[in-house]
């Protein structure tokens, strides 16, 4: 079962002591229409839309459109998982030069691992933050730019800096001209329900200036799960983390070289950080629908 829900909240409790209980008269009549419409809105909110798949067969139609993504730009998250308008966490594909005698030890620095303190469903901010910064991106192709619309924000960018906005309006735009922003983990989760109907989900659509932001809320069954995840599973993931810490720098393989066959452990133990992180933001479109989507990259090839 997926539903989809509002972000408003209950404000029953926010009502003054009167207009709460029965006092008499006219005031007793008032307080209790209140209460009924309070009691009707509650309703509508706690039953929530359900999208519920039954059959496969009733969804055998054309494939739609879908175009190739285009990147807007990237930000990235700190050691401390502090976002960064920048590309500072990107790191490059570096793998050993001799995959046939590959050794890697992904049990290294798991003693010192430190998880992040919660694993929950990413939140919308950072996204909102970098549309905030990024107000140009968003503009009408034949609206006029000024003079520092575009070329600071490249030049910060190659930088590794933030891009100061110019005018307000290129901070905040009125309208994103895009139908939905969402997390690319959110997105495929949907599209994939078809297929995957044993993991439930819920998300909230929020509809601001002609654009839909759908964020994840984490359901009572993800949080039961992760409760009682045996420490095998958590070992695995962090088995994850490790790979990526071995075939990945910084730098581009130019630079660093080759890694040597058995991808020697360059890395101290406990150094694999679970918070840094670099993403993307692209935009996309599946028939008329315009999205902007947001996916964490672990890293790139460098073209010379």
């Amino acid at each position: 079962m997926h539903e989809f829900g509002d972000r408003e909240r209950d404000h029953e409790s926010l009502l003054p002591p009167a207009k709460r209980t029965k006092i008499g008269g006219n005031s007793a009549r008032i307080a209790a229409e209140e209460t009924e419409t309070t009691r009707e809105r509650k309703t509508r909110r706690t039953t929530m839309p359900e999208f519920r798949a039954e059959t496969l067969d009733d969804f055998y139609k054309p494939c739609p459109n879908y175009r190739l993504p285009a990147e807007l730009g990237a930000f990235s998250f700190d050691d401390k998982g502090v976002f960064q308008h920048d590309r500072s966490q990107l790191r490059y594909y570096n793998p050993p030069n001799q995959p046939s005698r590959l050794s890697m030890d992904l049990k290294v620095g798991y003693d010192g691992y430190v998880p992040k303190e919660k694993s929950g469903s990413p939140d919308l901010g950072p996204i909102l933050r970098w549309i905030s910064l990024n107000g140009h991106c968003f503009r009408p192709r034949n609206e006029p730019l000024s003079p520092n619309n575009g070329t600071s924000a490249g030049r910060a960018s190659a930088a590794g800096e933030t891009a100061v906005p110019t005018r307000l309006n290129e901070t905040r735009p009125d309208n994103l001209l895009t139908n939905f922003v969402v997390w690319r983990g959110m997105l495929c989760k949907m599209l994939c329900s078809l297929y995957n109907q044993t993991e439930p989900w819920k998300v909230a659509a929020t509809l601001y200036n002609g654009t839909v932001y759908l964020q994840e809320i984490e359901t009572e069954e993800k949080r039961r799960q992760e409760a009682i995840m045996p420490p095998q599973q958590r070992a695995t993931c962090y088995w994850g983390l490790k790979f990526e810490d071995y075939v990945t720098s910084r730098d581009p393989p130019a630079k660093v070289g080759p890694q040597s066959p058995t991808v020697p452990q360059q890395l101290a133990p406990g150094t694999v950080n679970p918070h840094r992180a670099f993403s993307s933001v692209v935009r996309t479109r599946m028939n008329s629908h315009s999205i902007v989507m947001v996916g964490e990259v672990d890293c790139c090839e460098h073209v010379s």
